[in-house]
């Protein structure tokens, strides 16, 4: 205390040789209150440094982002752009012109006080202020632009600006009392005052709406050309074209920023009308998780390069990601930190004064809150020394008034509330643009996971990491800057603490040390248990999977019940866990909450054993209003070691997947531009392996013309070659041995073989599906031939074709550019057209999530129009006809594999051996091995393999088997759509689909409710929480916690209050002993009240999990047909996971926040009648700011929720189709496909926690009313 005091007034002592009044003659005379050295260093000083930070902040943001640009509509801009850097110029050189002339006018040295230290201060920084200015309009010259951005150099302008003119007020004053001449130091002044003034008009008649003519900014678009480094835009303009519902924050004022009006338009939106996608904004270019997703792949490289795939660290390529957010949001938690004990210092002030005045007026004499103040005892202290700093400054004693503390109290809560917003927006922001990162990083991954990778990772897991682990990782950004804000709350207050009560303090210390140990024992167990559950979510969730995306085979073979019984078994076994897990989290919660009832009452006991005195009101209260602030960070920092837990957990799932080997990419040459526009291009620039080469066969003549000759054929290279061993696993034995197959350009390939002989193994392979097995022994050139390579573009049609979410036509053209006759031939070729005619919509019919609503043999010729219409250098067929009935697979045969992919390399692997005779080349597998290789007529002379299985077909023909296919069929009417009026023509020129018929569009959009939950949604929640019994028990729990709460502060107070110097019936150990066990009963009903909470919550899950089961297994196909799987997997896993571990202890919170505000009114209403009326008015504003308020928050995380539905969808058609999207060479395209969807998600959380943002500012906003 006395060390603190001393350093205070040796501050005071520099203040006063600083300011040097002696030095400030020149200015001497009646200068009201304030004196020169605060309007030259407190005024003018601030406002030039805070013209400097935004000078030089302008100048980063010029020279690093692309902002958007605006030009004078005017035609004299560059004219008005030289005048500003000539007044800037001005204002730079009048300061030192005014110092140099001082230096001259002087004759005594500098060193006997001839100018005071703040003038050189002063002078100085204008100088510096002023320079920074001029680079400022020089950058703005090179473009002949300015930014909208122009409050910038508006504000500080117009700060320093009307700084001079109150200077200017206080120089003329003295001119006129002291009789000066006006002569060289005036008029200079003068002129320097004139230019800034000029400046400051300038740029506040520059914006979007000036009415001052030529001053009008007209937005020329977002501007790529960086002043600062010289750097263009690829197309000379540097202009990009701007958006205009991008969200205005991103060109939002530094007021509006701060207080978040930019929000208010949409919320003013939401009130009156529900919103929807079409109010939500676009992202600003600096969220867009393609231009985020840079930033993380150089990071990402870098641990990889650094540290190797098993050393790599997600977390630092995350932090490298989104760090420089929590670098910008630090100060502002800073402030919010310091403004938490503004309350409890002001208190005690505010306290002590009011018992020093009720003492002088011949109030409670016995009262010793006069001589009470923060600094420790007496009236001394460093408040006095304070008073003495502000009192130096010219500004009196403000401490010694109420009303003045009254005003330092709001002022501060304000400004952390205003503080912490900013806080929050920055570091949520930084989580959502992690979530959105890691989200796409996972869909990535997804299309690139090699098979043996892909057999580990379950879809319910792929599941949770997108709707579950990135959610964990984002969210714990909200509390990251807890690790630190957290221990320096605990700190301070242990400090002031001991500074209010003394030695009993320790007590309190002590009761905190003990109990950090124990909670991170509880935090420990509770973060295994949760490691326990996650893997029994995942597994459950896999469960589920597996029955949405088989329910026709489930409900065709009445599974119901089996899968309803494995479901439910793995869900018992999660919730058993979780169960263990919020069971944890009670008894943490408990312990939070004990620490502050606890610690009050062993120090205030503490106090009264070593003091031997009662405590004075000043004392209780403040001590009282420090250990609520310690109750935050108490409650805090578990919460953050869990959430850190749960984060670590999240990304080292995340960091298994991203770490997880790929698919080896096959030695292809890349596609030509040509054949990604849709054209044929057969020619190759890859080298040739060693293998067998094949000549076409004499009897397949009719499959010659479009054909390379022989030997044109013998000198190209190879289209595919495949040398070696390969296994799906390197694990496990090869799939695939001893292959050496090399197959020349413009060859039809047949692949036969018995069941489970390798046929689909060596398409995987030849698709790189496979990994290459070397043997130890191998030289380098033999493990170099266990490769394939692929020389040209594929296209790929497996046994079970994959259907993108879209229409009939999106799914034939899977990407690519719309042509007119080759989208006609490609149809023709798979015999679609009188499906086109039959269906609702023609070829704009959209199917069901895997084509549910179209048969199997549509869907496979679906997918072979696909391949023809890729117009691919080779085509892979794994048994594509094996769905269609004879005729129809005849006639696909003639218009697909003989005339659509004539001239292209096809390999077919099949059962139907009447179609082989088309082939150039029969390749027959046995074992996983090629034990026959050439042409039709060989391989039946030879008499081997392929001769005994034709043999074996011909005999199943003449006793009557279909031989056409391996599964019965339908007639081809049955393979149709529902009979439906004629549709428009398939195809057109024009590439806009026709207007979809009536019936056409499937799957309705996700709609959201709007307005209030409704009562049964309420009551749907509640009756699974138990009904009515249970939410009397839960309710009577808050009530009776809330009670026993004001009943230990009103206790405290009647202690407190008592009159020292009358006779008292009971001692302070009574009050004491009173008080403890009113907080011991307010523990014991905390206890069971969190312990109720969990139960219930848990029991809530399970019912309302049964009820979402039994209603997707009693429900018709027609719902799976016309609702998306991401929708269903939505609600299995997000939004269950919201029930089990999040719902009811939201609600909790919610029930004990509005007991106690009800409490609070209460106590105020008893305490101060009179401010009742007063206080009703308040409460109904704060009613009227939350209706307003509700309706767009409420539609907002209605929106959120619903944009996550098509992220899981695209996931999910992600995992199902992985390895005909790389075949075909459109991973580039559905990613950024999914990358719009990931944006929309994350727009639509940007618009959510803003909202929340600007709800905490209307709060604000009461709270000044009040």
């Amino acid at each position: 205390m006395k060390r603190l005091s001393a350093l205070l007034s040796q501050s005071h002592r520099f203040i006063h040789t600083f300011c040097d009044p002696d030095a400030s003659g020149h200015f001497s005379g009646d200068l009201g209150a304030w004196t020169p050295c605060f309007i030259d260093v407190g005024l003018l000083g601030v406002g030039h440094a805070f013209a400097s930070v935004c000078y030089t902040l302008w100048l980063h943001y010029i020279s690093s982002s692309n902002p958007d640009r605006y030009r004078l509509s005017g035609s004299w801009p560059r004219g008005l752009h030289y005048s500003c850097l000539a007044a800037a110029a001005a204002a730079a050189g009048i300061p030192l012109l005014q110092l140099n002339a001082r230096l001259a006018e002087q004759a005594l040295p500098l060193s006997q006080g001839a100018i005071a230290p703040h003038e050189w201060l002063g002078l100085l920084a204008a100088a510096a202020s002023f320079l920074l200015l001029c680079a400022v309009v020089l950058a703005e010259l090179q473009s002949s632009l300015v930014l909208s951005r122009r409050w910038l150099l508006r504000l500080p302008l117009v700060l320093v600006a009307s700084s001079e003119l109150v200077k200017l007020r206080f120089v003329v004053q003295q001119q006129l009392t002291l009789d000066i001449p006006w002569g060289y130091f005036f008029w200079l002044y003068c002129a320097y005052v004139a230019v800034q003034v000029y400046l400051a008009a300038v740029m506040l008649a520059c914006h979007r709406d000036s009415k001052v003519p030529g001053l009008q900014l007209v937005q020329e678009g977002r501007q790529q050309y960086l002043p600062l480094r010289g750097s263009r835009s690829s197309d000379g303009t540097g202009l990009l074209q701007a958006d205009a519902d991008v969200c205005p924050e991103w060109t939002a004022g530094v007021l509006s920023r701060l207080t978040f009006g930019w929000v208010s338009p949409l919320i003013r939106r939401g009130y009156k009308a529900p919103l929807t996608e079409a109010d939500v904004w676009s992202l600003p270019p600096t969220d867009r998780v393609e231009v985020l997703e840079q930033r993380f792949h150089a990071a990402w490289k870098h641990q990889l390069a650094a540290h190797g795939l098993q050393q790599a660290s997600l977390f630092a390529a995350c932090r490298a990601s989104v760090g420089q957010l929590f670098l910008a949001a630090l100060p502002y938690k800073l402030i919010n930190d310091a403004a938490q004990f503004v309350g409890p210092l002001i208190l005690n002030r505010l306290l002590s004064v009011v018992a020093a005045k009720a003492a002088a007026t011949g109030g409670n004499s016995s009262s010793r809150s006069a001589g009470v103040s923060a600094g420790g005892s007496g009236s001394g202290g460093w408040w006095d020394v304070v008073a003495d700093w502000l009192v130096a400054w010219g500004l009196g004693d403000p401490l010694g008034n109420g009303y003045w503390l009254s005003l330092l109290m709001f002022v501060g809560t304000v400004s952390g509330v205003l503080a912490d917003n900013q806080h929050f927006q920055r570091v949520m922001r930084a989580g959502f643009r992690l979530k959105a990162i890691l989200t796409a990083e996972v869909y990535r991954k997804v299309l690139l996971l090699s098979p043996a990778e892909r057999s580990r990772v379950t879809a319910g897991k792929l599941f949770n990491l997108v709707s579950s682990d990135t959610n964990t990782v984002g969210d714990f950004c909200s509390m990251a800057f807890g690790f630190m804000s957290a221990p320096l709350r605990i700190i301070i207050t242990m400090v002031l603490l001991y500074r209010q009560l003394g030695l009993s303090a320790i007590v309190a210390i002590v009761c905190i040390g003990a109990a950090v140990p124990i909670n991170s024992r509880i935090v420990r167990a509770a973060a295994g248990r949760l490691q326990q559950a996650l893997r029994h979510t995942d597994t459950r969730a896999k469960l589920e999977s597996e029955l949405v995306g088989g329910i026709e085979v489930v409900k065709a073979s009445t599974w119901e019940a089996p899968f309803y019984t494995r479901i439910t078994a793995a869900r018992a076994q999660e919730l058993s866990v979780l169960y263990s897990v919020t069971l944890l989290q009670s008894l943490m919660g408990v312990l939070v909450n004990a620490i502050p009832t606890i610690i009050p009452v062993v120090t205030f006991l503490a106090y009264l054993l070593i003091r031997q005195e009662p405590l004075s009101a000043a004392q209780a209260f403040t001590a009282l209003s420090l250990f609520n602030v310690l109750r935050f960070p108490l409650f805090q920092l578990p919460q953050i070691v869990t959430q850190a837990t749960q984060a670590h957990v999240a990304l080292g799932r995340l960091r298994d997947l991203l770490a997880a080997a790929e698919v080896a990419p096959v030695d292809a040459r890349p596609v030509p531009a040509a054949a990604a526009a849709g054209t044929s291009s057969s020619s190759s620039s890859s080298k040739g392996a060693d293998g067998l080469e094949v000549e076409p066969a004499g009897d397949a003549a009719e499959m010659q013309q479009g054909h390379a000759d022989d030997k044109q054929q013998q000198q190209q290279p190879p289209a595919i070659c495949v040398n070696g061993d390969f296994s799906w696993d390197p694990a496990k034995p090869p799939a695939l041995t001893a292959l050496s197959l090399s197959i020349p350009k413009a060859t039809f390939v047949a692949v036969v073989g018995p069941t489970g002989s390798g046929k689909t193994s060596l398409i995987a392979a030849m698709l790189g599906l496979l990994m290459g097995v070397s043997k130890g022994d191998d030289t380098p050139q033999q493990r170099q031939q266990h490769q394939v390579q692929v020389h040209g573009s594929t296209a790929y049609v497996p046994q079970a074709p994959f259907i993108l979410g879209g229409t009939v036509r999106e799914n034939i053209l899977f990407g690519r550019p719309w042509d007119a006759a080759r989208y006609a031939a490609a149809v023709a070729g798979a015999q679609l057209e009188q499906d086109f005619t039959q269906m609702p919509g023609g070829d704009e019919t959209e199917l069901g999530d895997r084509g549910v609503n179209v048969s199997g043999g549509q869907k496979q010729r679906i997918a072979i129009a696909r391949a023809l219409y890729a117009d691919a250098d080779i085509v892979l067929m794994d048994d594509p006809l094996s769905a269609l009935d004879a005729r129809v697979g005849r006639a696909v045969a003639q218009g697909a594999l003989k005339r659509g992919l004539a001239g292209k390399t096809v390999v077919l692997a099949t059962n139907q051996l009447q179609f082989v005779s088309l082939a150039d080349l029969v390749v027959v597998m046995r074992g996983g091995t090629a034990v026959e290789v050439g042409s039709y007529s060989e391989l039946l002379a030879a008499g081997g393999a392929f001769a005994a299985l034709m043999k074996e077909a011909q005999a199943e023909a003449a006793e009557g088997l279909d031989g056409s296919s391996d599964t019965a069929s339908q007639p081809e009417q049955d393979e149709v759509a529902a009979p439906a009026p004629p549709a428009p023509a398939a195809a057109s020129d024009s590439p806009q689909p026709p207007a979809a018929a009536a019936g056409a569009k499937l799957t309705q959009h996700e709609s959201s409710a709007t307005g209030r939950v409704s009562a049964a949604v309420v009551w749907a929640y509640l009756s699974a929480l138990g009904g009515l019994p249970a939410l009397l028990l839960l309710l009577g729990g808050f009530v009776g916690t809330e009670l026993l709460r004001v009943g230990a502060t009103v206790w405290l107070s009647v202690w407190t209050g008592q009159d020292q110097d009358a006779p008292q019936a009971h001692g302070s150990l009574f009050y004491m002993g009173v008080y403890a066990a009113i907080s011991g009963a307010q523990l014991l009903v905390l206890q069971i009240n969190y312990l109720c909470v969990a139960g219930y919550g848990i029991k809530a899950g399970r019912v309302m999990h049964e009820q979402l089961l039994h209603s997707l297994l009693g429900a018709p196909m027609s719902f799976f047909h016309t609702t998306p799987t991401g929708r269903i997997i939505n609600r299995l896993t997000k939004d269950t996971a919201d029930i089990d571990r999040n719902l009811a202890g939201n609600l909790a919170f919610a029930a004990r926040a509005m007991l106690q505000l009800s409490s609070t009114v209460m106590l105020i209403a008893v305490g101060a009648p009179f401010s009742l009326p007063a206080l009703l008015v308040m409460m109904g504003l704060l009613w009227a700011l939350y209706s307003y308020f509700i309706a767009s928050m409420r539609q907002a995380k209605r929106l959120e929720a619903v944009s996550r539905s098509p992220v899981l969808s695209n996931v999910n058609e992600a995992i199902h189709g992985a390895a005909t999207i790389r075949a075909f060479g459109i991973t580039d395209w559905l990613i950024g496909r999914n990358m719009a969807l990931v944006n929309k998600n994350a727009a639509t959380t940007l618009l959510n926690q803003s909202l929340n943002r600007c709800n905490s500012r209307a709060r604000a906003r009461h709270f000044m009313c009040m």
